[in-house]
C-alpha cells in the first residue's frame, strides 16, 4: 500500500527453498495487479535461468504504485521434463523485499510449498490394454486420440487397488482395427 502520494517500486527479491532442480525452472516472473485477483496482470520483470535455492532478485524495473493497494505475484515456468515429486517453497515477502520510494507498507502472503510433478509420457500407438497414467489423486491427465480406435473403456484402480499389476493407476482398453 502506497503512502504519502505513493511512489515507485524498482526492485523485488524473494527467497526459495526446497529440493527442486534450478535447471528445470525456465524463469520466475513478477506480475502486478490492482486487485487481489490474478486477472489482467501486468508483467514487471523476469528472472531467466534462476539460481539454486536462496535469494532470487528480479532485474530492475520501475512501477508507480500510488496511494492504493497493489498486488505483486510471482509465477514460474517449468521445463517440459522435470524430476518428479520435487518441491519448491517461496518464503513470505513484504516491504523489506522491495526497493521503493517511499517505502510501502503492507504484508505479504504466507509462504507456500508446491510439489513439482512430471507429466506422464505420451502414449503413441498402442494395442490392447495399457496404463496411461499413474499419479497423485486429484491430478488431471489428458490422453490424445488413439489411431483407429473405435471405442474406449477407462478403469481406475482406486487408492491401494491394483489393475494389471499396477497400483493406483488408470487403464484404457480399446477396440479398433
Amino acid at each position: 500500500t502506497g503512502i504519502n502520494n505513493g511512489g515507485r517500486i524498482t526492485a523485488v527479491n524473494f527467497v526459495t527453498t526446497g529440493n527442486y532442480n534450478p535447471s528445470e525452472i525456465i524463469n520466475f516472473k513478477l506480475y502486478y495487479t490492482s486487485s487481489s485477483s490474478f486477472s489482467s496482470p501486468t508483467l514487471l520483470a523476469t528472472i531467466n535461468s534462476p539460481a539454486v535455492a536462496g535469494i532470487q532478485t528480479f532485474p530492475s524495473f520501475n512501477k508507480a504504485f500510488g496511494n492504493g493497494t497493489v498486488y505483486l505475484w510471482i509465477t514460474m515456468d517449468l521445463a517440459s521434463s522435470v524430476t518428479d515429486n520435487t518441491n519448491i517453497a517461496v518464503n513470505s515477502t513484504d516491504a523489506s523485499n522491495m526497493t521503493a520510494t517511499p517505502t510501502p507498507t503492507g504484508t505479504g502472503a504466507a509462504s507456500n510449498t508446491q510439489t513439482i510433478r512430471k507429466v506422464p509420457d505420451a502414449i503413441g500407438t498402442i494395442t490392447g490394454s495399457a496404463i496411461v497414467c499413474q499419479g497423485v489423486s486429484g491430478t488431471s491427465y489428458s490422453v490424445g486420440a488413439i489411431p483407429n480406435a473405435t471405442s474406449y473403456v477407462w478403469a481406475y484402480s482406486g487408492a491401494g487397488a491394483t489393475i494389471n499389476g499396477t497400483t493406483n493407476s488408470v487403464i484404457i482398453d480399446f477396440n479398433g482395427s
